[in-house]
């Protein structure tokens, strides 16, 4: 199994000979694969995506134009596609989560894959215009589960827990499930940022 120019490869080996059983390609120009993970019939793929947003601000500014304006966002996500290859010719894609926030790491413990994601708070917007007229959903972790549904949702301000003394304007996200099992993932937040990843099963 390797990846390689936006490509998944599945290679059989007998001896000193290579076949290629299948391959799957990624023509999504925001889409960049990064790491997999093999648990027997589960591949599990780690990428990245960058989407465009926008956040309409209503104050006035000297930066601005006189009237409403769009200031443009670009939002990272990471992304965990879950494919099933009990057959190896043709792999079927059975599970997807995405969560907002560049990649730290990923541990991948019996069953259980987990994963850390960094999401920066737009603390320009916050120090320039009124928060009360902006779209609060723009600040919250946006995050999407297949197992649930097609729509990306956000995790509610009074879900997201805190690291005490840290003043780092950014989300921490810890996403963790079962591979075999489609249901939807554990999705936590927590203000502060982290990027050491020690993991232990005790």
């Amino acid at each position: 199994y390797y990846l390689s120019n936006k490509k998944l490869t599945i290679t059989s080996v007998d001896g000193s000979n290579l076949e290629r059983t299948s391959s799957i390609e990624f023509n999504d120009e925001h889409y960049r694969p990064m790491e997999l993970f093999v648990r027997e019939n589960k591949l599990i793929l780690i990428g990245t995506k960058h989407e465009e947003g926008e956040i309409k601000p209503l104050r006035k500014s000297k930066i601005l134009i006189e009237r409403d304006n769009y200031y443009p966002t670009y939002n990272t996500y990471t992304v965990i596609k879950v494919y099933d290859i009990k057959n190896r010719e043709n792999p079927e894609l059975s599970k997807t989560v995405e969560v907002e926030g560049y990649y730290i790491s990923s541990r991948m413990v019996g069953n259980n894959i987990y994963l850390i994601a960094n999401k920066s708070i737009n603390s320009y917007l916050c120090k320039n215009y009124e928060i009360d007229k902006l779209n609060e959903d723009a600040f919250k972790v946006q995050y999407l589960d297949t197992a649930v549904n097609q729509e990306k949702r956000c995790i509610a301000f009074a879900d997201i827990c805190y690291i005490p003394e840290s003043e780092s304007p950014n989300y921490l996200n810890v996403v963790s499930f079962n591979v075999n099992e489609n249901k939807e993932a554990n999705i936590d937040s927590y203000l502060g940022a982290g990027e050491k990843i020690y993991s232990s099963e005790k």
